[in-house]
């Protein structure tokens, strides 16, 4: 999923799988799906034999909400916001939920921490964001540096109802 306009997404290769030749397959397997346009905007639901399994709704402000089949919230996305030709994604955490990823930083591996790392330091009482920039501190950082080395663009979620990626 993506936001227009702006820059499209880098194309990485998410499929594992490898055709004949050796190189990676860009098909996934095709999954039933049921549309549907409500007054608060669009409902994507993802069926295994007639059953729903998960369900996405889009509002017309760009809000996504996911469920399960139980109707459990597992991720809920706040509207993107788009400062010049990119786009700033920010996501409602569960006050239990850990949040991991993101490549290497100068706080603890669950990423939710990073503010009380930062707030010892007395550098800001904001809550943590982080970059997505490679930067070579050359062994020089403190606690909290953010980022070093190599960034990620990846993170996964844990919380009681489910872990997503």
């Amino acid at each position: 999923m993506d936001w227009k306009p702006g820059l499209p997404p880098v194309p990485y290769a998410l499929s594992a799988k490898r055709n004949s030749e050796g190189t990676a397959r860009q098909e996934w397997e095709p999954v039933a799906t049921h549309l549907k346009e409500t007054a608060e905007g669009w409902t994507v639901t993802s069926l295994l034999k007639d059953a729903p399994v998960l369900k996405i709704a889009i509002a017309i402000d760009g809000r996504i909400t996911v469920r399960d089949a139980l109707g459990n919230v597992v991720r809920e996305e706040l509207p993107p916001e788009k400062p010049g030709d990119g786009w700033t994604h920010r996501s409602r955490l569960r006050a239990e939920e850990a949040v991991y990823g993101l490549g290497e930083r100068s706080v603890p591996l669950n990423l939710r921490l990073a503010r009380e790392v930062i707030e010892k330091q007395e550098v800001t009482q904001t809550p943590k964001t982080f970059r997505v920039w490679n930067y070579d501190a050359a062994g020089k950082y403190d606690a909290g540096a953010d980022p070093m080395y190599i960034c990620i663009p990846l993170y996964w979620r844990l919380h009681h109802h489910a872990l997503h990626l």
